[in-house]
């Protein structure tokens, strides 16, 4: 996404006629109640937007009477009239009405969970809505779509925007929204937004006052108020110590400070190692993560030789704790480490793998996180990333998609149909027969094997035969199902993709199975960790000073460990904090994994 100011589109507004006295009258009035209504009332208008359409159906301000239409229709829950009516604005010339509907059918894809599509009708509008009432709806799902897919720092700058351009009228209804849309960011965005609004409002005009210097000043004290909040709610030390160490940031009211210091010199413990040691954050807040969670433990569990190295104290040996929400995540680190493992491995989630970067670098232990999120904070020093980005992932796939010739594709997963969401009829879970209806001639799996399996049995009973293409979380059941088939690949991973080697043909032997995603990734992390402490000292250490040591030496170790791993030709981290790979896309024929043509 671009989303930097700088990109903004030229501001052409092109205005919107009626083309008779009685319809500019009747308009005029509609527009007028629509920005004196508040949002709760504003359905009172129903009865005036049906009778202007059924007296002047053709008339040019019909377009954005349907466009009020569809807002209401939102506000109703009926995303489906809402699409309907936003492209019979589309299909009409250029200019404002049309901008707007693009804008209306961004918020029904934004409230169906299809974020990059919404994004790609929002983000070209930038700079370019000129009418007040339209930009700050504009500026609302812009913002609620960029939290949605996690660009926090996007975001904050968004909400400086959204708070700048909205009239003193509608001032109080926004700040209570962007303060809302605040408490759904996790506390590593926040401060890492606060901390990038303090450098801009240093940079600022030399202090001059300005409108958007007191929108980005009154959004510092919100995202501020809500750190002090998170730190005091979760009694988090180290949250405290940096609020009251950030120097140009005012905390306002003496009790908050005071009750910030004295949770701040509580701490929580002390870090120490005992021998060679991994720690493990089992992430348990909701289906997803829990499942990645376990498929994890799997893969390290298996790669370390436990529970029968268990016994031998040269082993590594594994310590676990869970955590049920981001903001636990943290504090399940921390107990790791107080516990005496060395190197952690945590976030299977974008959130949580914020959460966990956060900790590494602030605290300086070693941490592998499992998820690659769109942004990380600064530079990484004790953060190790181990997955692939989403982006890159659907970079593969889309290329993929081009060069098979594909006319029509659905995406199971983020950004399309959901395995956990309502049925789409009686008889089946996914929208099989509008797909099939649509001429769908392929489906992205990007979601897990089992829900990869149902998609495919679903197809199968309305006759859809489309081209299926299996994203990594699903690539371990590519060839256990029917049909033509790509596979995204990366490393050796999934077995098959190169002929198989004395180590996968008897992991496949003993458990029964090829490994998943995020076995796999569990396995690869496991190997570093083993290879970074294989020396490490067998006893228990405590001094401060000699822990620092040991985190620091590992730190390195992880750097220039030389394993074979499964998920990427890389022999480890090779000098760098992010695992290097490259994704490809591999045919799959008669249960063998190949390279796609």
């Amino acid at each position: 996404m671009a989303c930097s100011s700088e990109s903004r589109a030229p501001v052409v507004p092109v205005p919107t006629l009626s083309s008779s006295p009685g319809a500019q009258r009747a308009y005029r009035r509609i527009e007028e109640r629509w920005q004196d209504l508040p949002p709760d009332r504003k359905k009172e208008l129903l009865p005036e937007l049906s009778d202007f359409l059924t007296r002047f159906p053709v008339d040019d301000r019909a377009r954005m009477v349907r466009l009020y239409f569809a807002l209401l229709a939102l506000d109703q829950g009926r995303p489906g009239t809402a699409h309907s009516l936003a492209r019979q604005v589309q299909e009409g010339p250029p200019g404002a009405a049309k901008d707007f509907a693009d804008v209306v059918e961004a918020a029904a894809l934004l409230r169906e969970g299809k974020l990059p599509s919404a994004l790609a009708l929002l983000e070209p509008l930038r700079g370019k809505i000129a009418d007040p009432e339209q930009l700050g709806i504009y500026s609302e799902q812009f913002v609620r779509a960029l939290v949605a897919a996690h660009a926090y720092e996007h975001a904050i700058s968004a909400m400086v925007d959204w708070a700048e351009q909205t009239p003193q009228s509608s001032r109080e209804q926004v700040v209570a929204k962007i303060d809302g849309l605040i408490k759904e960011m996790p506390p590593v965005a926040i401060e890492a937004g606060l901390a990038a609004l303090a450098e801009e409002d240093r940079r600022d005009s030399f202090g001059v006052r300005s409108t958007r210097g007191d929108a980005r000043r009154w959004l510092m004290t919100t995202a501020l108020s809500r750190l002090v909040h998170i730190a005091l709610t979760n009694r988090d030390p180290e949250l405290a110590r940096r609020l009251l160490d950030s120097g140009e940031l005012r905390l306002g009211r003496d009790e908050s400070r005071e009750a910030l210091a004295a949770l701040a010199a509580t701490g929580l413990g002390s870090a120490r190692v005992a021998g060679r040691s991994m720690g493990i954050v089992l992430d348990v807040s909701d289906e997803v993560s829990r499942r990645r969670s376990a498929e994890v433990v799997e893969g390290v569990t298996r790669a370390l030789g436990l529970p029968a190295a268990a016994s031998d104290p040269r082993a590594v040996q594994l310590v676990t704790r869970e955590a049920n929400a981001n903001t636990d995540v943290d504090r399940a680190l921390r107990g790791l480490a107080g516990d005496g493992a060395t190197i952690l491995l945590a976030g299977v989630s974008d959130d949580a793998a914020l959460a966990a970067a956060s900790f590494a670098e602030r605290s300086q232990v070693p941490v592998i996180v499992v998820s690659r999120p769109p942004s990380l904070p600064g530079a990484l020093q004790f953060t190790f990333v181990a997955g692939v980005s989403a982006r890159d992932e659907s970079a593969a796939i889309d290329a993929a998609l081009v060069a098979s010739r594909v006319q029509s594709a659905a995406r199971v997963g983020e950004g399309g149909a959901s395995c956990e969401g309502p049925a789409a009829t009686a008889q089946t879970h996914f929208p099989v027969e509008q797909w099939k209806h649509d001429g769908v001639d392929a489906l992205v799996l990007a979601t897990d094997g089992g829900c990869a399996r149902d998609v495919v049995a679903e197809s199968s009973l309305v006759g859809l035969s489309p081209l299926l293409l299996f994203g990594l979380e699903s690539a371990d059941v590519a060839d256990t199902v029917p049909g033509k088939k790509l596979v995204v690949s990366a490393g050796r991973f999934p077995f098959g993709v190169a002929p198989p080697g004395d180590e996968e043909r008897e992991y496949v032997e003993r458990w029964g199975t090829a490994p998943s995603w995020f076995e796999a990734l569990g396995h690869d992390a496991a190997r570093i960790a083993a290879a970074a402490l294989s020396d490490f000292p067998l006893d228990r250490v405590e001094d401060k000073g000699a822990v620092v040591g040991l985190h620091w030496r590992a730190q390195g170790r992880l750097l220039h460990a030389d394993v074979p791993l499964w998920t990427t030709k890389a022999r480890g981290f090779q000098g760098a904090n992010v695992l290097q790979r490259t994704l490809r896309v591999a045919a799959v024929e008669a249960g063998v994994v190949g390279p796609s043509p």
